[in-house]
């Protein structure tokens, strides 16, 4: 299956393609050199997306797996929304609205987001190329442990990767908040199957569970 990421790339690369024929064949009729300059801003636009997707993708381009038999058994986890930076901001993505649609997507299914556990992360890139908008998001539970190190006796902290999911999207930057809200909202469901999946014998309704006020917390807990 092609990558999220080659999946860009190829599109982006197949418009430009097209643009670029365009605009040198209506070049050759001066007639035509104003509509070719026209032409060619999509191209550019297009050209800078793909800078674009490489610089907020390039870290986690080999990503793309989730796997229900790595959540079996968990019923707590810690909510981590990473903090935005200015351009995901810019481009309409707020975090306290993030963390809560995340909240809503996971209530009541059995699964208590807690101070304490394996870290059920959202991570979000952002560029603007123009009035257009790229994300890079990633969703992922996981937790740190203590490994074997060939040269240190004390060992090595390793991150473990329970679950894993992915996308790119671009979309206009007066929309590109509700855009990429709408397909992380469908991502977190995708999460909450495999999760019933692994733990079919859960209550559907935790009882005493604290989702309401679970912390978005910027570093991975101490375990």
């Amino acid at each position: 299956m092609m990558s999220p990421v080659r999946s860009a790339f190829r599109s982006l690369l197949g418009g430009l393609n097209n643009l670029n024929q365009k605009a040198r064949t209506d070049s050759r009729d001066p007639k035509t050199m104003f509509h070719s300059i026209r032409k060619t801003r999509p191209f550019l636009t297009a050209l800078a997306g793909i800078a674009a997707i490489a610089m907020i993708t390039a870290p986690d381009s080999a990503r793309a797996q989730n796997f229900a038999e790595g959540l079996e058994d968990l019923k707590e986890m810690v909510l981590v929304v990473e903090r935005m930076s200015e351009q995901s901001e810019a481009c309409g993505l707020d975090r306290a609205k993030l963390a809560e649609l995340m909240r809503s997507e996971v209530s009541n299914t059995g699964l208590v987001l807690a101070e304490s556990g394996p870290t059920l992360y959202l991570n979000i890139n952002t560029a603007a190329v123009g009035e257009v908008c790229f994300s890079s998001v990633n969703l992922r539970v996981q937790y740190y442990t203590q490994v074997p190190h060939p040269t240190k006796t004390d060992g090595a902290i390793a991150q473990v990767t329970l679950w894993d999911d992915g996308f790119v999207a671009s979309s206009e930057l007066s929309n590109h908040g509700e855009y990429i809200s709408g397909l992380i909202a469908d991502m977190a469901q995708d999460f909450v199957v495999d999760w019933r999946e692994a733990n079919p014998r859960t209550l559907l309704m935790a009882p005493n569970s604290n989702n309401a006020n679970a912390p978005i917390m910027n570093a991975p807990p101490s375990q």
